[in-house]
């Protein structure tokens, strides 16, 4: 058996060993790095056959660690007193397919395997060497389940990861903890319907934007207070929003508000002095608003604006007045929509990577995918596997594997669910993505992806309609751990949030590059926790500039040297992409726009910076 094992880990083995694994505690004083660094072998399998007795022969596809073998390990499961658990493996085995396995093996004698199932926990067992090198099965190996807790393809990809960079820290802890004090900034009248952060200037934080059926509020950071205030009146911004989009609608640089108040739609402009005006777009769709996204129309100066309805989506586009007009651009015909289940909000995102934004309307119990195409058209709608998974659902992007294509995760009544992008087919990987899957206990109505401890790996932030947000770390390659230190309820901290809150956010609102926590409680107090900074981060914030090109979405990625650190969904004054460090050094940030090829440009991280993409050819910062 590879590992040290601590003593609540042996002692739960002790208890379940012959139940099957237990699930999510990660042991502090092994993890993978360590699995690695002992090992003698770290080999990617695949199993060949398996026969009535029990042997599996297997085929080494790549040696992580350690020279190729001469004979890929052949496997006896007829050996461990364990019969049950041998049966287990047993049908793992037959069940896998192609897919790869993972066999690390000490001089001494002894190895483990993991075995990941599609949909199902990734599993570890212990072998021994035998004669003729034959490896023979002795039982489940269940705490080497709080080493890692992922899926086998991810753990070969952080293995070769430490191989390179042998430095290289798999978390096991979130790193970083709150400052003092909870501050209450305000209040929002009505249910809040969402929260986000909005560069309204290209000066300063992000602003904190609530959207309320009873009035939007609009916080701002205040450099000599050292607070938040609420500057709602200030800017004339007389929204009471129960879908919104943020983006430079008229080109002039400033960032206006789409608002659609289950009435009517209207476009309220920034103009030079800070205060919003309104224009109503008389030609918004019927049937009523699920959300709106800012989307680039390639042949206009100006961003159009996607509508999210009951009915799917609809795609308004700049006129020559000024407004928003509809335009013919889904197709929907052969489309099952009925069996979809509740709709949701759509997700425009380029999801294949060729550069063309494509849209994604996530329902209840499938979704329809659209692909784009060259000039700014879309394919016919085809089925996709990516599920809300409950009537209440709601859907957020993100890179959890660090493989430059974006993900979807989803929330609901019902468990959560992490869909993998394998180059635009979605597949469902909740069952190994670590603590995440069995710490999420709740009715989920949303949340964001960040990276709260500021180490590069994208974490994920989840407000409950019952019980108060929760946030997870994210190990490497989508395996997640639960921040017991940032956790509202078990630390008994901001008490207001603990039977749920109705929006909420993780964002840098103060400017100090380490990202806070802004919650709306129920009755409408809004709550702000800063993150203690530490360190100083050191991180690039890259943005869309306002009314210069193309507004996005557009997925934008980094590199470390030859590691990617994701793919973030980009909308000028609306969404940017978070690149973090640990330490100081260059970046090359990476995008394709609409029907261009790939741009690249390098940034040197010595602080927390800013960065406007160019849009022209290879720079050098």
């Amino acid at each position: 058996m590879l590992g040290r094992r601590s003593g609540p880990l042996l002692a739960l083995w002790m208890l379940f060993g012959s139940a099957g694994p237990v699930c999510g505690l990660i042991n502090p004083k092994f993890t993978p790095r360590h699995l690695v660094q002992e090992s003698d072998t770290f080999l990617v399998l695949k199993v060949k056959s398996l026969d009535a007795k029990g042997l599996a022969q297997t085929e080494a596809v790549k040696a992580v660690k350690g020279e190729m073998p001469k004979r890929a390990p052949l496997l006896d499961l007829t050996t461990s007193a364990f019969e049950d658990q041998a049966e287990l493996l047993r049908s793992l085995l037959k069940r896998v397919g192609g897919s790869p396995i993972v066999f690390a093996s000490t001089r001494q004698g002894k190895g483990s395997l993991h075995v990941t199932v599609t949909h199902e926990l990734g599993r570890w067992f212990i072998f021994e060497r035998g004669k003729d090198d034959v490896w023979e099965f002795e039982k489940m190996d269940t705490d080497m389940q709080g080493v890692w807790a992922g899926a086998s393809d991810m753990l070969v990809r952080l293995a070769e990861q430490i191989v390179k960079r042998p430095e290289t820290q798999v978390p096991v802890n979130a790193g970083c903890r709150w400052a003092e004090g909870n501050q209450r900034i305000g209040q929002v009248p009505g249910k809040a319907h969402g929260a986000a952060a909005v560069e309204l200037t290209q000066e300063g934080p992000p602003a904190l934007y609530i959207a309320s059926e009873g009035g939007d509020r609009i916080f701002r950071w205040d450099a000599e207070t050292r607070e938040l205030k609420d500057t709602t009146g200030k800017a004339t911004l007389g929204t009471a929003s129960q879908a919104w989009a943020w983006g430079d609608f008229d080109a002039s640089g400033r960032t206006d508000l789409a608002s659609w108040d289950g009435k009517q739609l209207r476009l309220w402009l920034q103009g030079a002095d800070g205060a919003f005006g309104a224009r109503t777009v008389t030609e918004a769709p019927s049937g009523g608003c699920l959300g709106l996204d800012v989307f680039g129309c390639t042949d206009r100066q100006r961003p159009g604006l996607l509508w999210s309805g009951p009915s799917g989506p609809a795609l308004l586009v700049p006129a020559r007045d000024g407004t928003l007009r509809p335009a013919k651009a889904f197709d929907l015909a052969g489309a099952d929509i009925a069996k979809l289940g509740a709709p949701g909000r759509c997700l425009a995102a380029d999801f294949d990577g060729d550069g063309w934004p494509d849209v994604l309307w996530p329902c209840a119990t499938g979704s329809l995918l659209f692909r784009g195409t060259e000039g700014g058209q879309f394919e016919k709608a085809a089925d996709c596997a990516v599920a809300l998974g409950g009537q209440h659902g709601a859907a957020f992007l993100g890179d959890f594997d660090a493989d430059g294509l974006l993900d979807v995760l989803t929330v609901s009544e019902n468990p959560c669910r992490i869909w993998q992008n394998r180059g635009g087919r979605f597949e469902e990987t909740m069952a190994q993505s670590g603590e995440i899957e069995h710490v999420y206990n709740g009715k989920g109505i949303g949340g964001n992806t960040c990276d709260f401890n500021s180490d590069g790996r994208q974490d994920v932030f989840v407000a409950y309609a019952d019980r108060a947000p929760q946030l997870f770390f994210n190990r490497g390659f989508r395996s997640f751990g639960h921040a017991h230190e940032l956790d509202l309820a078990e630390s008994g901290r901001l008490p207001e949030t603990h039977k749920g809150i109705e929006a909420g956010l993780v964002a840098d609102l103060d400017g100090d590059g380490a990202l806070d926590m802004a919650v709306v409680a129920p009755g409408g107090d809004v709550w702000v926790i800063r993150r203690d900074r530490g360190q100083p981060p050191l991180s690039c914030r890259a943005v869309l500039p306002l009314g210069q090109g193309y507004p996005g979405p557009l997925c934008v990625t980094a590199w470390d040297e030859d590691v990617c650190l994701g793919a973030w969904n980009v909308v000028a004054g609306a969404s940017a992409a978070l690149f973090s460090k640990v330490e100081a050094g260059l970046l090359r940030l990476k995008w394709r726009l609409p029907g261009a090829q790939e741009q690249s440009t390098e940034v040197e991280v010595l602080r927390p910076i800013r960065l406007e993409l160019p849009t022209g050819t290879k720079t050098r910062h």
